[in-house]
């Protein structure tokens, strides 16, 4: 494992696992049940009416240990997931190990044509992606792309904008009035840490061409909130 991205807000860390574990990650995700995000109740709005659809399966709970808290036998091949996350946690140096109390891994399916529009993940002390495919193009999009949180935008001027569903034209400005960023691709075995809260980046994830393969990832938030809280 190396580091291949290292900015105040934002990590990168490439080969995480063997390719022996990458590939059993890669069956389990292959085996594991998926619903519809959208369908399975309230919209998350979080998606856009732009983005398409995406599937998701059953949440994995970590205590504050980073122990696993619905442990079952089946979750075996992504144990090597969950250990990298609870040792980079720490070693990246982006989040205060003693405000996270908890945290939660869902396994997401992007098919091709999906998105997520511009976000921060405000309610959580931070967030991690894995990704899970085990090939992807340089020319199928799906990009993490991000804006450096307060060294790009003033935080009083952030403050100010509220994120609206249907006219988000002034966040949309506040990104545009510089237009620079940076943006990571899917690239499989690689995970990504980012800033949440008050410091949080402003990020997205870019749509994905109509001929990609499936963006495959393991999604987690590091939460303030204890397990009997969530």
């Amino acid at each position: 494992m190396y580091t291949s991205l290292d900015l105040s807000n934002t990590k990168a860390y490439d080969e995480v696992l063997s390719i022996d574990e990458f590939s059993s990650v890669f069956d389990w995700i292959n085996a594991i049940p998926y619903v519809w995000k959208n369908t399975t109740g309230e919209w998350n709005k979080v998606w856009s009416i732009n983005d398409g659809e995406v599937l998701h399966s059953k949440q994995i709970v970590l205590d504050k240990q980073f122990d696993v808290a619905n442990f079952d036998p089946f979750l075996m091949p992504i144990m090597p997931v969950v250990n990298a996350v609870k040792s980079l946690a720490v070693d990246c140096g982006l989040f205060d190990i003693k405000d996270i109390h908890s945290t939660i891994i869902t396994p997401y399916v992007y098919p091709p044509g999906t998105s997520l529009n511009w976000h921060s993940d405000s309610d959580y002390v931070g967030a991690f992606t894995f990704y899970c495919h085990q090939s992807w193009s340089a020319n199928w999009g799906g990009e993490f792309l991000t804006v450096e949180g307060d060294e790009y935008i003033p935080k009083d001027k952030k403050q100010n904008i509220k994120w609206k569903v249907f006219d988000n034209s002034a966040l949309e400005n506040m990104i545009m009035d510089k237009g620079i960023g940076q943006f990571i691709m899917p690239k499989p075995n690689r995970i990504i840490f980012n800033k949440s809260g008050s410091n949080g980046i402003l990020h997205k994830v870019n749509k994905s061409t109509n001929n990609s393969a499936p963006r495959l990832t393991l999604q987690g938030f590091f939460r303030r909130q204890t397990i009997k809280e969530i």
